[in-house]
């Protein structure tokens, strides 16, 4: 039996993919947890997977129209998202995730967990990376615009 470590940020959207494999991985007999924003603690243990909670939490991060108007500023969204939600609170997301390894057998990350690797090399753990949005996926040939 072993012990998987899914750490994400976002939306649910970037949540409900890893309760989805995490409640397969439980199903044939191995412990999972999902690392994430607190608010999504009733969700992920509501699904039958065990919790672990990494900051920043949403109540944090300001009002949320405005958060989001930020977030999808054209010139200045990517920018304001690693510079003010990712980076800012790196030192306390690894502090968190460290926590949160403790046992584990695999760190799977989202592309926004970005301590995961340093969790991963400190620990001396197997980690893999995973993309889930297709924005994310970048082409010289097709490149991704938003709405």
């Amino acid at each position: 039996m072993s012990r998987f470590l899914f750490a994400t940020f976002g939306s649910l959207g970037d949540l409900h993919p890893y309760i989805a494999i995490s409640k397969e991985l439980i199903e044939r007999g191995h412990e999972a947890v999902i690392a994430t924003i607190e608010e999504y603690q009733n969700t992920i243990e509501g699904a039958g997977v065990e919790f672990a909670r990494v900051r920043p939490n949403m109540s944090e991060l300001g009002d949320f129209p405005t958060l989001i108007a930020r977030l999808f500023d054209t010139h200045r969204g990517m920018e304001y998202l690693m510079r003010n939600l990712v980076m800012q609170h790196a030192r306390t997301a690894y502090k968190h995730l460290l926590e949160a390894s403790d046992g584990a057998d695999l760190l799977v990350s989202h592309p926004l967990a970005v301590t995961l690797p340093l969790v991963a090399e400190h620990r001396k753990l197997p980690w893999a990376s995973t993309v889930l949005a297709p924005m994310s996926l970048l082409s010289a040939l097709d490149p991704p615009v938003i709405a």
